[in-house]
Order: C-alpha cells, then sequence, then structure tokens
C-alpha cells in the first residue's frame, strides 16, 4: 500500500521535472525578435507654419538742406542825380526800398546838385572814365548824350526785361524818343503851369484866352 503510494508520488515529481524541464528549454531558446521588428509607425508631416512676413517700417523721409547756390559777384550801381530837397529823400526811400529787395545789385544814389551842375559833372567825368552807371539829366541834355555814344538806349533795356513802354502818357514818351524808340527813361517829366485870378482879371478888365484852358495828355 506505501509501496503504490510512493510510486505515485515520484511519477508526479518526474512529470513535474518534465515539465520543469520542458518549460527552462522552452525560455531559452526564445529569441528576442524585438530588435528585428520594423517599426512601422507612420510619421506625421510636419506641417509648416506659413512665413508671417513683418511689415516694413518705412522710416520718415529725411529732408536734406536746401543747398543755396552761391552767390555771384554783387553789382554795384553808381546812380548821380539832381533832385534836393523832398524830392531827394523820395529819391533815397525808392533807391533804399529796392536794395532791400533783392542781394544781387546795391544801388549808390549820390546828388550831385542842380541839373546843370549834374550835367557838368558827367560831361567831366566822361573824360576820366568815372562817369556813373545811370544819371538824371534834364530834357534839352537828351540829344546830347545820345551824341556821345555812351548812351545804352532806354529801348533796348525795355525790350531785354519784357518792359511796357505804353504805361507812359504818350506825350511824355514821345518827349524822350527817337525813331527806334524811348532814347531816356521818363523818371520825372515836369510841365511849367500858369495860374491866374479871374477876379483880377475881371476888375482889371481883361478876359482870358479861351483856348489853352483845358489840359490834353493826348
Amino acid at each position: 500500500m506505501r509501496s503504490k503510494q510512493w510510486l505515485k508520488y515520484l511519477s508526479l515529481l518526474l512529470i513535474l521535472a518534465f515539465a520543469l524541464a520542458a518549460c527552462s528549454s522552452g525560455t531559452g531558446d526564445t529569441t528576442d525578435t524585438s530588435s528585428d521588428t520594423t517599426d512601422t509607425t507612420k510619421e506625421e508631416p510636419v506641417k509648416e507654419e506659413p512665413a508671417v512676413e513683418e511689415p516694413v517700417k518705412e522710416e520718415p523721409a529725411v529732408e536734406e538742406p536746401a543747398v543755396e547756390e552761391p552767390m555771384g559777384e554783387v553789382v554795384t550801381i553808381e546812380f548821380w542825380h539832381a533832385m534836393g530837397g523832398d524830392l531827394g529823400e523820395v529819391v533815397d526811400e525808392l533807391v533804399a526800398r529796392y536794395n532791400d529787395s533783392q542781394d544781387h545789385v546795391v544801388v549808390n544814389a549820390t546828388f550831385q546838385g542842380s541839373y546843370d551842375d549834374t550835367y557838368n559833372a558827367l560831361l567831366a567825368a566822361f573824360e576820366t572814365g568815372t562817369e556813373p552807371n545811370i544819371t538824371q539829366n534834364f530834357d534839352l541834355a537828351s540829344q546830347t548824350m545820345i551824341d556821345t555814344g555812351r548812351l545804352i538806349p532806354a529801348y533796348e533795356l525795355m525790350e531785354a526785361d519784357g518792359f511796357d513802354a505804353s504805361v507812359f502818357i504818350p506825350a511824355v514818351a514821345d518827349y524822350y524818343s527817337n525813331a527806334n524808340g524811348m532814347v531816356a527813361m521818363a523818371f520825372n517829366s515836369s510841365t511849367p503851369i500858369a495860374y491866374y485870378n479871374v477876379d483880377m482879371l475881371a476888375e482889371a478888365g481883361v478876359e482870358p484866352p479861351a483856348e489853352g484852358t483845358s489840359w490834353s495828355f493826348s
């Protein structure tokens, strides 16, 4: 009885031994295929974000300082005139206003005395080559100035500058003109005028003439 039980236990032990041996041999022959396994994981494509262009900041335009053109040599004009007293002050004022209006020309106005004094001073200056650029003379000297050959006719200067000579009263313009145009500029033309007292003439029994009582500029 005991021998049969012992055999039963022995058989169980043998079976367990074989089972353990089989398990251990199976484990030893197991090949690690993890390294040979192909990774089939699909990589998601990297989505590139569209480039965002930064707005170009425009620098404010810097204005270059205006370069002034070098001013040429200042021209000096010598002007002799015969205007004294209040009229002389007006001439000086006109000259000062012109000089202040620009930077290229300077006019020096010099009072020479009476018309005769100015005329004689001009003739003397012609002899020494010291004559002025501009001179004022009385009407009777106009032809003499033309005859010297040193006069630049006013009409040439007017044409070069686009000056309209029609602004002058025709009778005055004609007084200083020849066949080509105005030889001299009408600066301060004057006309002698006679005044009379009508009552005094009537008391004296004098009747004024009918002609010459109107003024005409043409």
